[in-house]
């Protein structure tokens, strides 16, 4: 038990520059890319902890930068350990649809809003 609670200190130490940017935000605010910039370790973050995608992803959507918001899905470096896959799906299915004004499922229409990778795999699979 000792242990884990010194390996739990050990990543919140780790943590703690993104802990205090997060309760540092102001209310109602879930991103501030300008504070966030200044945090040591901010790649590290956005690339081995998922709160920073959905807490972007949450801030274009609430600014209506839909664009911004289909980018961060489609970009996405947690899309094969998400926290909420069906959620991705249907956000991408309404920013698409809210793009093209379809909701075919063509794989043409799909494709330019999926990763180079995925598109890829899908053709030859």
């Amino acid at each position: 038990m000792a242990m884990k609670i010194a390996v739990n200190a050990k990543v919140r130490q780790k943590l703690k520059p993104l802990i205090e940017y997060l309760i540092n935000l102001e209310p109602g605010e879930f991103w501030n890319q300008r504070e966030f910039n200044h945090l040591s370790n901010a790649n590290k973050y956005l690339k081995n902890q998922q709160e920073t995608f959905w807490l972007k992803l949450l801030h274009a959507l609430k600014n209506q930068q839909e664009k911004e918001a289909l980018n961060l899905l489609k970009y996405n470096p947690f899309t094969t350990k998400s926290w909420f896959p069906e959620l991705e799906i249907a956000l991408k299915r309404i920013l698409i649809y809210r793009q093209t004004g379809t909701l075919k499922s063509h794989f043409n229409i799909w494709k330019k809003f999926l990763p180079i990778n995925l598109t890829t795999q899908a053709i030859h699979h």
